[in-house]
């Protein structure tokens, strides 16, 4: 469902005066040897992320900014 409306929910959340620049991500088998990991923008983030099929969760800030900038196997290895 989140992957679904996710043009909807960025739209909405930009129009209330959340940065479009603001990092955003995408997970789809979070945990798993597949797992999936779409980084982006708010603003973007639902264009690069349309191919994703649900279940997906989808994480807005800062936070979401590790997900481009880390190696997801190096994560699953530390925790």
């Amino acid at each position: 469902m989140g992957v679904v409306t996710l043009p909807a929910i960025t739209k909405a959340l930009m129009e209330n005066g959340l940065d479009p620049a603001t990092p955003a991500a995408v997970i789809a088998r979070g945990g798993h040897p597949d797992q999936q990991v779409v980084s982006g923008s708010v603003a973007d983030i639902a264009v690069r992320a349309a191919h994703v099929e649900p279940p997906a969760i989808t994480v807005i800030g800062e936070v979401a900014s590790f997900a481009a900038a880390t190696d997801t196997h190096v994560l699953e290895e530390v925790i």
